[in-house]
């Protein structure tokens, strides 16, 4: 935007911003939540977010920088994990205003600066007014929008994307290097909110500054543009080196957490749907799913939007630039599908990093800003004087066959509910249409065109893309949903220091969904965060590898758990020793507690068999079982007879089948009836087993339908071993959808036995079936042990701690000697003394200690690097101990032991990035005032710099 029409520019961006706080008011204003209209869903902001942030506000609050939260995963390193933004400024900023107002203001004002910046961007492209509007506001009410609140941190980077392209174009314009320093520090905080965000949008913005910054006629030559984009180039790494403060940290964390390179298989998890591709860009409902949109597949942008974009690709004057976006667009629809095409395959392959890349649906985050950027194109194209006729022709065209599309994928669909946005269904779609194009053939045949015809399409895509975007959303009240839950109220008197997890059997992975406020009654990992409790699990992937390894070695699992596609690491053998040693002394247990299963296959991604087709299970190791569990769900097999042998479970070892049990409609499993709502419902003929996980939903149009996951559990006779399941469907009809398969080792009786005696419930919620067990055995979280063995490494001090001769309560297992003197000391005596916790914060531990003898005293909190010891004041070596927790030693007596959290890469990187983002502020400052001393007439050039004709920059 130039001064000269600066003013001009007020209007249309009060409008814009008028219409977000208009559309958020319910969010801004009234303390209510954003949610989308699926019920199947629970998303993050509502049940790690929020309570991340409200960690943050009473850790500032209380004069502490949250470095580190001890309310998740026995510990967890907040400050590096870029999935809380704690590092963000602004996070750290906004976080200090009450909830849910600094969800509000982090959600909105992000939304803002980039419909802000993308008018700003059109406008220096030399775009109209109303073209610019358009861009803002289709990006303003489109995926943006959704997935802002959805995907909080992962989609701000792209709020930025439109303010970097901004001083991109302008350092393209007008040389010179004003615009590089506010460029690296808008580059460098973006760094601190997503990194694979940033990776992804280089895919845009590379090219993007290229083409404006290639060589051409009057702007110096290839030298001179060598030059530029040399320049271009420092800022950026300028700008990240004054993100250190994160990615220094981030740096040490990726050394310690579990999440490791992705080989080709495991990236392309999350692909974009084959079947209906169209589908998921244009209605933004995932393919084949029905009670829980799948949020990696989803994609909205308004078939308006799309019909502009489509035009500008014949829109003349910005042609070259239009179809460089498209290029994007495609290239990004291509590495979307995965594995389905070879391009993936090769970016995965090739690309410096691209092995930490799981998830290529995310390409898809590059569509928004460059088809909100041509639609502005092409509603310029449509307001063009020559050949008006035929691009509107086309245009109209476009909007047609995008909303027949709409309309047909519908009405086509194999279930009847992959449905689009309510009011952006494909008929809706085609009458609105309608209208507007008999408007149009109405006002030229009385002579109002231009203008009309820009403030018709301006006004119509405004109200379309506005509604399209809140069919999607729906308000839930802050304060209700986030009352404190009978079962927090109780382990807030009880609990103290004591741990606690949620267990949900063998039913459905309560961390990764849940259809009603079980989530929260259960505390969902993370919620202790916001209820100030301590939860030993929570979710996302960057966790300590040493806590993955106790989980997993807890539930005996030999896979990783991210081989499933799933990141949740929940714990299934509640009765292995390790939970005493975590301190668990509360498991919420959703209904009774039942025998643990040991897991073969379990992913909310649900395996589907069609007649005569199987899938084979390999157990990892050879097993012996009293029982098979299969977790599934008939669909389309409603003529099923009650008993009928639906599909067959062959154990096998060595390549030759062990076993073969059936697996009978009614018994073992069920039609599901996802796909039948009031008045189409299809006799079923078997009954519904009794061991299923029910729950009833409404789809969008209000419908309400059950669905159910089933558990039926298949005898075994005379505990064969076997290394691998197959599971095979014999039904000619519907399919099979099995999404988990597990085993019950041992005698059921004897394990039920050892259940009563050790666990006791103490407190229950009948409105939600949840019992709350107290565990007899659990250890307290700091304690002193009377001797040490010295394990010779990782594995020897799991397999130590998991084989049952150790007795954790007394023997510490280290992996280095401690001194010599303090070894030889240590031993069993009348007893090991006293410890008291006296004080408990995020980052500092003050315990005080009465040691009968030299003692060995042992936290359970993970180790991780940067947390140093003292005793009585004195540096003291601080022990990793029991495979993953803390140890100190101390001699006879009493003593004062504070164990600190302090990183050196944190202190570090913020003194990197304080020096460098006081200098870059400056060096702004400095620029812009003297850009401010210096105006001149537009005619005026800058000294040093290349005047650039408009049309060039396309």
């Amino acid at each position: 935007m130039h001064r000269s029409e600066g003013s001009r520019d007020t209007l249309p961006v009060s409008l814009l911003i008028a219409a977000v706080l208009l559309f958020w008011a319910r969010l801004l204003f009234l303390g209510q939540i954003p949610v989308i209209r699926d019920p199947g869903h629970l998303y993050e902001d509502y049940l790690s977010y929020i309570p991340a942030l409200q960690f943050i506000r009473e850790a500032l609050f209380r004069g502490e920088f949250p470095l580190w939260s001890p309310c998740s995963q026995a510990g967890m390193v907040l400050f590096a994990d870029p999935q809380y933004t704690v590092a963000y400024p602004v996070t750290l900023l906004l976080s200090l205003l009450p909830a849910p107002f600094n969800f509000a203001s982090i959600v909105i004002g992000h939304l803002l600066l980039g419909a802000v910046s993308l008018y700003g961007l059109c406008r220096t492209l030399r775009l109209s007014r109303a073209g610019a509007t358009v861009a803002s506001f289709i990006y303003a009410f489109s995926f943006p929008a959704i997935f802002g609140f959805l995907l909080i941190n992962a989609v701000w980077p792209w709020h930025w994307l439109p303010l970097i392209l901004l001083f991109v174009a302008r350092y393209a314009e007008e040389g010179g290097r004003r615009w590089l320093l506010p460029l690296s520090l808008v580059w460098g905080l973006q760094m601190f909110t997503y990194i694979q965000s940033t990776y992804v949008m280089m895919f845009l913005a590379a090219p993007f500054a290229l083409c404006l910054l290639r060589p051409r006629r009057g702007n110096g030559g290839v030298a001179a543009c060598a030059v530029r984009i040399l320049g271009l180039a420092a800022a950026l790494v300028l700008g990240t080196l004054a993100a250190s403060a994160l990615l220094l940290p981030l740096r040490e964390l990726s050394g310690q957490v579990s999440y490791k390179p992705f080989t080709f298989e495991e990236a392309a998890i999350f692909p974009l749907p084959k079947e209906i591709a169209l589908e998921s860009l244009l209605s933004g409902r995932p393919w084949d799913s029905f009670f829980a949109a799948n949020w990696s597949s989803t994609f909205y942008m308004g078939a308006g939007g799309i019909a502009l974009a489509l035009y500008s690709l014949v829109a003349v004057p910005r042609r070259r630039l239009a179809l460089l976006l498209a290029a994007v667009c495609a290239l990004a629809l291509l590495l979307a599908l995965g594995d389905r095409t070879p391009l993936f395959y090769l970016f995965h392959r090739w690309m410096p990093g691209a092995t930490r890349f799981h998830a290529p649906v995310r390409f898809l985050w590059l569509l928004p800003l460059p088809i909100s950027l041509m639609a502005g194109m092409g509603l310029d194209g449509l307001g063009a004087r020559k050949g008006r006729r035929g691009r509107e022709c086309f245009f109209f065209a476009a909007l047609f066959l995008c909303a027949a599309l709409l309309w047909l994928g519908r009405e086509a669909a194999v279930r009847p509910f992959a449905l689009v946005p309510l009011s952006l269904s494909g008929l809706r779609l085609l009458v609105v249409a309608s209208l507007a194009a008999a408007t149009i053939a109405v006002g030229r045949a009385l002579g109002f065109v231009g203008k009309g015809l820009t403030a018709a399409l301006l006004a119509g895509l405004s109200v379309t893309e506005a509604c399209g975007c809140f069919s999607y959303i729906s308000f839930v009240d802050f304060k209700e949903k986030y009352a404190v839950p009978a079962t927090a109220r109780f382990l807030r008197e009880r609990a103290g220091l004591a741990r606690f997890f949620s267990y949900n059997g063998a039913r459905r992975n309560y961390a990764t969904a849940f259809p009603d406020d079980d989530a929260v009654s259960m505390l969902y990992p993370e919620l202790s965060n916001y209820f100030g409790l301590y939860d030993i699990q929570a979710r996302g992937p960057l966790r300590v590898e040493r806590y993955d390894g106790l989980i997993k070695a807890m539930n005996r699992r030999h896979e990783m758990f991210r081989e499933r596609g799933s990141y949740q690491a929940e714990v299934r053998n509640f009765l292995s020793p390790v939970v005493d040693l975590f301190g668990v002394r509360f498991i919420v247990s959703k209904g009774a507690l039942r025998v643990p299963c040991e897991v073969i296959y379990q992913d909310p991604h649900e395996i589907h068999l069609r007649a005569g087709e199987s899938a084979t299970l390999p157990a990892g190791r050879t097993v012996s079982a009293g029982a098979i569990v299969l977790e599934s769900f008939l669909e389309g097999a409603a003529g099923a007879a009650q008993g009928e042998a639906v599909a067959e479970i062959v154990l096998q070892a060595g390549g030759r089948e062990v076993a073969v049990v059936p697996v009978r409609a009614g018994v073992h499993t069920a039609e599901v009836f996802r796909a039948l709502s009031a008045g189409r419902k299809t006799p079923v003929a078997h009954s519904r087993p009794a061991a299923q996980d029910r729950w009833v939903e409404r789809d969008w149009d209000g419908n309400a339908v059950e669905g159910a996951r089933f558990r039926g559990v298949l005898n075994l006779h005379g505990a064969p071993r076997f290394d691998a399941v197959t599971v095979r469907y014999l039904c000619a009809d519907g399919l099979l959808a099995v999404t988990g398969v597990l085993f019950l080792p041992g005698d059921r009786g004897e394990i039920e036995e050892r259940i009563r005696r050790r666990f006791t419930p103490v407190f229950r919620d009948p409105a939600h079936g949840i019992i709350i067990y107290e565990n007899r055995d659990a250890l307290p979280r700091a304690f002193l042990a009377e001797s040490a063995i010295v394990a010779e490494g990782p594995q020897h001090a799991l397999d130590l701690l998991l084989g049952g001769a150790v007795d954790l309560s007394r023997i510490v297992i280290l992996e280095e000697d401690p001194p010599p003197s303090a070894l030889g000391r240590t031993g069993p005596g009348s007893g090991a003394g006293e410890v008291e916790i006296t004080d408990y914060s995020p980052a500092r531990v003050e315990l005080s200690v009465r040691a009968l003898g030299d003692r060995i005293l042992f936290l359970s909190d993970i180790h991780y690097p940067g947390w140093e010891a003292t005793v009585d004041g004195k540096a003291a070596k601080l022990y990793r101990a029991d495979y993953a927790f803390r140890a100190v030693f101390v001699p006879a007596g009493e003593h004062r032991v504070v164990i600190r959290f302090r990183p050196r890469s944190v202190a570090v990187g913020a003194g990197i990035s304080i020096s460098l983002g006081f200098l870059l502020s400056a060096g702004v400052v400095a620029g812009f005032r003297r850009g401010a001393g210096r105006r001149r007439s537009p005619g005026q050039r800058l000294p040093g710099s290349t005047t650039i004709k408009p049309s060039s920059l396309m």
